[in-house]
């Protein structure tokens, strides 16, 4: 397992520009040390762009563990400690089943940016689908509850930006959360030029690669890798370099999904995937809702939009999704035309005037 695997709360605050400096372990100056109304208590993780702190409720009011996210604020000028304070209260508003939520946000005395979290203790989501060998019906059941957790954060105008393996857990209960919306940007300050575009390159949207607009479609962009990783088992550039995968985004070429090692993908399966890493933007679908729609018409049996919806399409569907009450129908309607046909022959075949006695109890009242 990856080290960004391992983070209980997701990876690092990559919005920000360095880790924290002090040691590692019970060693770390900043346990023992009151942030807000929690006390850390033990060091979870390190990662490349910050720290991941245990930590516990301290003002005796009533007790929660939770986890503290903290960055070095060092090189955070002053807008950008002011666009921190002011989004936390939209990213606390984030109160979804599938999210993990935000207690409360910060800076410390020394200017590092704090995230207050919930604990979550799970596996990463393809950790989880591995181990489990979930089937493509399984992998699409979580995926609409990750879905519906990114379309209720894009209905509160956040997009996530960093949709990845390492940044949705599986509790031991099967329930997926999404972690670190504290890296997100809100669409209303989308106009804002920040040097800082916090993103995976791996999952990265191709807008993203090329330092366009980033909106809702790059989700989608992301939550179509996201899926394709957990079908077949492996990320879709393993091996793509930044530079590549720059050229790649430049040139508007499509990305390839591959196959899993025990099989094609079924093909409705493999046209959502599609639609949701189109190269342009405008392609995909609409917005979270109408893939979770999709995702959701797969597992009913129902027409998949990303397919199109074709007249002999549909059909197929139908006589699929009704296959039992439309073969009674046959065979009902097979049994009275043959019946029909019976007592026509019968009829043609008696004495003009002399009604046949074989037919006389059908006549009699």
């Amino acid at each position: 397992m990856d080290e960004e695997d391992r983070f209980p709360t997701g990876g690092a605050l990559d919005l920000y520009a360095s880790a924290t400096d002090g040691g590692d372990g019970a060693d770390h100056p900043l346990i023992g040390r009151r942030l807000g109304e929690y006390e850390v208590t033990g060091l979870i993780a390190r990662g490349g762009m910050g720290v991941v702190f245990s930590a516990e409720r301290a003002d005796g009011t009533f007790e929660r563990d939770v986890a503290i996210k903290i960055s070095s604020g060092d090189v955070m000028g002053h807008d950008l400690r002011d666009r921190f304070l002011r989004e936390q209260a939209i990213l606390a508003s984030l109160n979804h089943p599938n999210i993990c939520q935000l207690f409360d946000a910060g800076v410390t005395d020394e200017g590092w940016p704090y995230f207050v979290m919930e604990k979550v203790v799970g596996d990463s989501v393809a950790d989880y689908c591995r181990e489990r060998q979930l089937s493509p019906d399984a992998i699409c059941a979580l995926m609409i509850q990750i879905v519906d957790a990114t379309a209720f954060a894009h209905a509160r105008l956040v997009v996530h930006r960093d949709l990845k393996p390492s940044n949705v857990m599986v509790t031991a209960d099967g329930t997926p959360k999404l972690l670190d919306f504290g890296i997100a940007k809100l669409l209303e300050v989308d106009a804002e030029q920040s040097t800082i575009r916090p993103m995976t390159p791996r999952y990265a949207s191709p807008e993203q690669l090329l330092g366009r607009e980033v909106t809702i479609a790059s989700d989608l962009f992301q939550l179509g890798a996201l899926l394709a990783e957990l079908l077949t088992g492996r990320p879709l550039h393993v091996d793509e370099t930044l530079e590549t995968a720059v050229e790649r985004a430049a040139q508007g070429r499509s990305v390839a999904v591959p196959a899993p090692p025990d099989g094609p993908l079924p093909r409705e399966l493999r046209k959502i995937v599609e639609h949701c890493l189109r190269p342009d933007p405008e392609n995909r679908y609409a917005n979270a809702t109408a893939l979770q729609e999709d995702l959701t018409r797969y597992l009913q049996g129902r027409p998949v939009q990303a397919v199109g919806l074709t007249p002999l399409y549909r059909l197929r569907k139908f006589l699929k999704r009704n296959w039992v009450p439309v073969t009674g129908s046959l065979g009902a309607g097979l049994l009275i035309a043959a019946g029909v046909q019976l007592s026509v022959a019968l009829l043609a075949a008696a004495p003009c005037g002399e009604p046949d006695g074989r037919l006389a109890g059908i006549w009699d009242t």
